[in-house]
């Protein structure tokens, strides 16, 4: 119930500020009409071509977030360019020769949602898209398929086109009226939550109460799964099922429960998962389970990393971390622990990305005034190499084709905090920088 009691939070801090964002023109909430979603030329995107061997095009590299990228070799990298900006951003996504994210820019005092593109090789921007919408954070993030962006900027969803940048469609979710149990007349604020899922017959995404929502690709309302559990964004979509909860297996069709684990020893906690090796896999708290695809358990170990981090899976070991700076793998046939270690016992406000490269487990930590990524040996959990970078915070990290890139961003105050890939209450003020690594350089 921590992720829905936060976003009650956060949408009573929105609501408070509605006033002030309306001045500078952005759009932070579903209140009033929205032309766009009212618009007669909404259209469904075309399907384009896949992305590109090699590319990072959504949470998790694949659908079945795996974050296994085996284009990406163990040996160290260096710094091949870096972009400095305004504002905070999104963990960038990569599609071929072409970096985007979503930048929370400076406007009016407020973060305005604005999608950019740069060259992979270079570091050149490209474009830069205002969509003149608040900034969500985390839940901004794009996600690339067949030729289309989606992503989620002031509690709607939008669908733009990767190349032209025209908008196909923006979705907003209406609030509902009930009656409580004492009789009286309230309204549930529902509005989008992101990043999107996205398959070639339809796109997942949360709303603010902990709903799973199918969309059509035309931003239409498919089904939509419960109204308060305990939900991770975003969903898992592989083969015509979607995993949600944890763990709850539906239909993509209707929305239909194929199955819920229940383990003979208690519910199970809610964490996200990855799909490979024909199983489901969920990192959870102080356990890390194994699935298999009929939702009968093949294994379940203890673990000392705290969960909550979606894992990574190669074709030999399951990968996990933790927000605490612990690391650990085990492995995909019997669960074995193959290796533990603590990186650090301290950790500053980090959103730690697990990524399996060819060889090495990589992960991101803020630790003392400093970002570091560490790069640890597949096999024995060793470092193999580490990046450093002054920062107050950082996020990712991504791989592609050779090409590691992550994040850091630092605060207006030196001393004062930051909470990971979202806006701080003066965004004119944070830094952001991007940078890119690679084996070439």
């Amino acid at each position: 119930m921590e992720r829905l009691a936060a976003d009650r939070r956060r949408f009573l801090a929105l609501a408070g500020s509605t006033a002030f964002a309306g001045c500078s023109g952005l759009s932070p909430s579903n209140d009033g009409e929205d032309a766009e979603t009212t618009t007669p030329t909404r259209r469904k995107p075309p399907l384009g071509d896949p992305a590109p061997e090699g590319s990072w095009p959504t949470v998790g590299r694949n659908r079945a977030r795996t974050a296994a990228d085996p284009t990406t070799t163990a040996a160290a990298p260096s710094l091949a360019w870096t972009q400095s900006l305004a504002g905070p951003t999104t963990v960038p996504i990569v599609v071929g020769n072409t970096v985007y994210h979503t930048r929370g820019a400076p406007s009016d005092g407020v973060a305005e949602a604005t999608l950019e593109a740069f060259a992979l090789d270079t570091g050149e921007r490209r474009w830069s898209e205002p969509l003149g919408r608040s900034f969500e954070g985390v839940e901004s993030r794009p996600t690339y398929h067949r030729g289309t962006l989606f992503l989620v900027a002031g509690r709607v969803a939008l669908a733009v086109d990767a190349a032209s940048r025209e908008r196909y469609w923006v979705t907003r979710f209406e609030d509902r009226e009930y009656t409580d149990s004492r009789g009286r007349s309230e309204t549930e604020s529902h509005w989008v939550l992101g990043p999107v899922a996205a398959t070639d017959d339809g796109l997942f995404v949360g709303d603010a109460l902990g709903g799973l929502v199918c969309l059509n690709r035309d931003g239409t309302e498919r089904w939509r799964h419960g109204s308060k559990p305990y939900m991770y964004w975003p969903p898992t979509v592989v083969d015509g099922t979607a995993y949600a909860e944890g763990l709850t297996a539906l239909d993509t069709a209707d929305g239909s429960v194929q199955w819920r684990y229940t383990p003979d020893d208690g519910p199970v906690a809610g964490g996200p998962v990855s799909v490979a090796d024909g199983a489901v896999f969920r990192s959870g708290r102080d356990v890390v389970d194994a699935v298999t695809l009929d939702g009968s358990r093949r294994w379940a170990r203890e673990t000392f990393t705290d969960g909550g981090v979606r894992p990574a899976v190669d074709g030999e070991r399951l990968y996990v971390a933790d927000n605490d700076g612990n690391a650990a793998a085990f492995s995909l046939d019997s669960g074995e622990r193959v290796w533990g270690t603590q990186l650090y016992d301290d950790v500053g406000p980090s959103r730690t990305v697990p990524v399996v490269v060819d060889g090495a487990f990589l992960v991101c930590y803020a630790v003392d005034g400093r970002v570091t990524v560490t790069a640890l040996d597949t096999e024995t959990g060793e470092q193999r190499w580490q990046l450093e970078r002054r920062a107050k915070t950082g996020g990712g990290t991504v791989s592609s084709d050779g090409t590691v890139l992550f994040t850091t961003k630092t605060p207006p105050d030196p001393e004062g905090s930051v909470t990971p890939d979202r806006s701080t209450a003066d965004p004119t003020g944070t830094t952001t920088r991007l940078y890119a690594f690679r084996h070439d350089a």
